[in-house]
């Protein structure tokens, strides 16, 4: 409401009004003004409406915490992480207790170390066993349990728990942290086995030549009622006894590996040669060789074995096989085909593969069919050297295509953290190559339905490196990808998926936690398919205009070699979203 303007006289002790020029200058100016208000008339002037206020800004749109974790990893034995809430912020204490004693079983580990994690940080440490009283706030932590035994004892264990000031427990973790043994038979084998009835037996015992022969090989069979000595005869690698006397047998079997080989593999088979009947059998190792393949043959039969070299992407050093069952070699030897007689029944495949190095990696197939093609085994395998390097992958995967037509294979390179050098890939069925890819890139094929074998090849420029790549087998005709799988190259890899249910501005957040001290590389890629979003490298944030959808997080990590544990959080939200 505009007030008029009214004639006002000076009250007592009122300051003058100005004259001379002052008040010429000041009559100047109010003549017009009076005049534009109606002179001194009291009737209150009109003026236009003051404009309404603007509305106020909309709230900002919060979008929800879609992931928050914190992770421990390390090498053998596996770390111990759970989480627990405290409900409300205050003091507490964290106790932790190794159970093994000196001299007991089992003893003490050779290191411990728990810590308490939120949001990344680590909020209260312990080395060993001990209790420490700890502040926390209300929200989710974890708790992280790293345990490494005695390397004599091979085992050990461990507890830990967090408490309230009354007592009342939040979280008790008890771990038993071992270290395997190797997996591989001893060299020098003893084994005692009772016969009893009279009859007709036969004790063969047979070095497989896997990937040689043994450079000593002696087996001896004593019978332990009168220490006598069944008659053997050799023939190639085989030693065979046949003895008909009912009584308790004693076989012996010394083994020496060559000079130049790492592993050897025979097979025991003992059996009643009048009713065929195989008694006891085994496959036994010697030093390392890798893990066998499983197979099944349908019927007693001749079977064909076709072992190719691909020499893809280079031709392999050596090439070598064997099938056996019931501790008889069936079939063995070098790339080639060859027929065989198998009977029905579960069987084991052994391979040696060896590449060169340099180039580094190569590859190789097997098919096992019977003779009239029915395929009862096949794969195709990628192969590493012998002395891998950790910037050189060799992955390999089988993938179930059930609907014949055209279908293409792509492999991308996310050059993240850093571009490989090199990048390749083989898809094959029944032991045959279908396509290859010696890039990133694409290929189509026309598949039957049938299991496919495919070989990933990758390698970062140093040993330091660490790449991402993605490969995808995919239907022409659409839908989901058949196969489909992220893969790091020099690091491990840990994966996580943020499914985002909100569309808004999302911040991915990566935090080193530095227990049990930082990684030597720990970085993420974020992907959706084989679509780049973004990386962050060591401690950072990757800000995100998340659609709705499924992100990918690829977590690339490598532990300090001199520790062999890390652990590093990440996060996915709003960046003012209230942390829990």
């Amino acid at each position: 409401m505009t007030t008029p303007f009214t004639t006002m006289h000076p009250g007592p002790g009122a300051a003058r009004k100005p004259g001379g020029i002052r008040g010429a200058l000041l009559s100047l100016f109010l003549v017009p003004v009076l005049a534009a208000c109606g002179g001194g008339s009291s009737t209150e002037p009109t003026l236009p409406p003051a404009p309404p206020p603007p509305p106020p800004p909309p709230p900002a749109v919060m979008v929800p915490e879609v992931l928050s974790e914190a992770i421990t990893i390390g090498t053998l034995p596996a770390p111990v992480v759970e989480t627990f809430d405290v409900a409300a912020a205050g003091s507490y204490t964290l106790t932790v207790a190794d159970t093994g004693t000196a001299g007991g079983t089992p003893p003490p580990l050779e290191r411990l170390n728990v810590a308490i994690v939120q949001n990344g940080v680590v909020q209260l440490r312990i080395d060993g066993s001990d209790s420490q009283p700890v502040t926390l706030e209300a929200g989710e932590h974890s708790l992280h349990v790293v345990g490494v035994p005695d390397a004599v004892a091979r085992v050990g264990a461990a507890t830990a728990a967090v408490a309230d000031g009354a007592g009342t427990s939040l979280i008790e973790l008890a771990g038993t942290f071992e270290i395997p043994d190797a997996a591989s038979g001893p060299a020098d084998y003893q084994l005692d086995f009772d016969i009893t009835a009279a009859g007709s037996y036969e004790l063969v015992v047979e070095d497989f030549a896997l990937p040689e022969t043994f450079s000593n090989f002696d087996v001896i069979l004593v019978r332990l009622d009168d220490f006598s000595f069944p008659p053997s005869t050799t023939s190639g690698n085989a030693t065979s006894f046949a003895f008909t006397e009912a009584g308790t047998y004693q076989l012996t079997v010394s083994a020496t590996l060559s000079a130049s080989a790492d592993g050897g593999l025979y097979g025991i088979n003992l059996s009643n040669t009048g009713t065929a009947e195989t008694i006891r059998s085994e496959t036994r190792t010697v030093g390392v060789l890798p893990e066998p393949a499983a197979l099944n043959f349908p019927a007693a039969e001749d079977y064909s074995l076709i072992l190719s070299d691909f020499a893809f992407p280079a031709a392999l050093a050596d090439l070598r096989i064997a099938v056996a069952a019931d501790g008889r070699l069936l079939a063995g030897g070098g790339a080639g085909s060859r027929a065989f007689t198998a009977p029905a029944g579960a069987a084991d495949v052994y391979i040696n593969a060896v590449a060169v190095d340099p180039p580094g990696a190569g590859s190789y197939g097997i098919e096992i069919s019977d003779l009239a093609g029915a395929v009862v085994f096949e794969t195709v395998s990628g192969v590493e050297p012998e002395d891998p390097r950790n910037n050189l992958l060799v992955a390999n995967s089988v993938v179930d295509i059930t609907a014949p037509g055209s279908y293409t294979l792509t492999l991308e390179d996310f050059r993240a953290p850093v571009p490989l050098t090199t990048l390749s890939a083989i898809i094959s069925t029944g032991g045959n190559i279908v396509e290859t890819l010696s890039a990133a890139g694409s290929v189509s094929f026309d598949a039957i339905a049938d299991r496919y074998e495919l070989a990933i090849f990758a390698e970062t420029p140093q040993a330091e490196d660490s790449g991402l790549l993605a490969v995808e087998l995919s239907s022409d005709a659409g839908g989901d990808p058949v196969f489909a799988e992220t893969i790091a190259v020099g690091a491990e890899l840990a994966t996580r998926t943020a499914s985002v249910t909100t569309s808004g501005d999302y911040v991915f957040t990566l935090t080193d936690s530095e227990f049990p001290v930082s990684f030597s590389e720990v970085s993420i890629v974020v992907t959706q398919g084989t679509t780049f979003v973004g990386d962050i490298r060591g401690d950072g944030s990757l800000p995100v205009d998340g659609a709705d959808g499924d992100y990918l997080i690829n977590i690339l990590t490598r532990p300090d070699p001199a520790d062999g544990y890390g652990t590093f959080a990440i996060r996915v939200g709003d960046p003012e979203f209230p942390t829990p």
